[in-house]
Order: structure tokens, then sequence, then C-alpha cells
């Protein structure tokens, strides 16, 4: 992702991304404040809908649950991933779980 031209071209972009990725607190909390059912998909994009240094990435995010532990699984990349694709995968790993 982070080879993407939208973080070649702006190094503070993809420095951003990783400071939020190595912090989790924001996104820990992000996280805990989604509603997303086992089993479904949703899709943030850029700017209106992520935290605070992933304006610029796409998240697809779906839940999980086995043998009585809840998680989170997610597709971060750049906004002009190949969403069909990414969200079929996510839901087909998440069973595979």
């Amino acid at each position: 992702m982070l080879r993407a031209p939208e973080f070649a071209a702006d190094p503070e972009k993809a420095a951003q991304v990783v400071e939020v990725l190595e912090g989790r607190d924001r996104l820990v909390a992000f996280l805990q404040g989604q509603d997303v059912p086992v089993g479904d998909v949703k899709i943030f994009i850029g700017e209106r809908d992520l935290i605070d240094g992933l304006q610029s990435c796409s998240l697809l995010l779906t839940r999980f649950s086995t043998k009585g532990t809840d998680g989170w699984l997610g597709i971060l990349g750049a906004m002009r991933m190949r969403y069909g694709y990414n969200k079929v995968l996510l839901k087909e790993v998440a069973q595979m779980i």
C-alpha cells in the first residue's frame, strides 16, 4: 500500500498511516465504535469516514466470532483498491477463521 502513487508522492501521508498503526489506541477506539455485524463488510473511504491519519486510505472491515472469541478483520489500502474483490475476499477469510 505504501508504494501506491499517492503515498510515494507524499511521504507525509505514508508516515501518518504508520503512526496510526504503531500507536494502535486511536485505531482500537475507532474499531470499538463501529457497528458491523458478523458476516457483513463495512467500507470506509478516506476523509469522510476514517480517523485522523488514515484519511488518504480506505478500510474494509468485518467482524468474526470463533470459539467464544470475537475480533476484527480488515483490509487497509489506497482509495483506488479493488473494492468488490476485496469485499468478497474479506468475507471468505472471515468464514474460514
